[in-house]
Order: structure tokens, then C-alpha cells, then sequence
């Protein structure tokens, strides 16, 4: 028992020590290269994020039944009130499920975690 108090002090100590090395109001040139590298990607990120989001809103109406009586050529989808189609699968779904063809439906409010949304390019013609 007194060993292992004596090694749980030891180690905060030597923490300490090393803590007290370290000064961290004054982080290296490196350091603060890389944060600044970190920030804009970040940023770039940020503004890809947000061409996507737009993208998605455009590409995310789709309804169940939509797709029987739409145009054959870049059908929109529905504004809403309909269930919306839930394609593909997921790593921790059943054997059959994880393929990308299952397709199911929920209401356009409905959220998990394994659901989420695709994109579409139209191809040129």
C-alpha cells in the first residue's frame, strides 16, 4: 500500500516538474505555424461545408411517391408534407442493410444518427 502512494506522489511530482519546464504562455513559432496552417484549413472547410449544405438543400427533396409522376428529366421533388426515401445502408445494420440498394422512407422530421443525405450531379448531356 505504501508503494503505490509512494508512486502516485512521485509521478504527480514529477508532473509538476515538467509542467513548470513547459511555459505555456509562450508557445513556439512552430507551434503557433501550425495552428495558424490548422485555422485556414478550417476556415476552407468552413466554406466548403457551406457550398455543400447548399448543395444538399437543392438535391434533398426527394418523396416516396414523387419519382412515379415526376418529369424523367431532373425531377425536384415535392416541397414537402411527404415521407422522404432513405437509400443505401449502414456499417452497423444487418447483413443485407449494409449494401447501397436498400431503400426504406420516414417522415422528412425523422432523425438518426445513420441517416443522413446524398448528393447528386446531373450528368452533361
Amino acid at each position: 500500500m505504501a508503494d503505490s502512494w509512494f508512486f502516485w506522489i512521485l509521478t504527480c511530482v514529477i508532473s509538476l516538474y515538467f509542467v513548470m519546464l513547459l511555459d505555456f504562455n509562450k508557445p513556439s513559432k512552430k507551434l503557433m505555424e501550425q495552428i495558424d496552417h490548422q485555422e485556414g484549413r478550417r476556415r476552407d472547410m468552413t466554406t466548403r461545408l457551406a457550398k455543400l449544405q447548399e448543395d444538399i438543400v437543392k438535391t434533398k427533396s426527394s418523396a416516396e411517391d414523387y419519382y412515379k409522376y415526376s418529369p424523367s428529366t431532373n425531377p425536384r421533388g415535392p416541397e414537402g408534407g411527404q415521407e422522404r426515401v432513405i437509400r443505401g445502408g449502414f456499417f452497423s445494420e444487418t447483413r443485407p442493410n449494409v449494401r447501397t440498394t436498400p431503400r426504406s422512407s420516414a417522415p422528412e422530421t425523422h432523425t438518426r444518427e445513420n441517416v443522413g443525405f446524398r448528393l447528386a450531379l446531373s450528368s452533361s448531356e
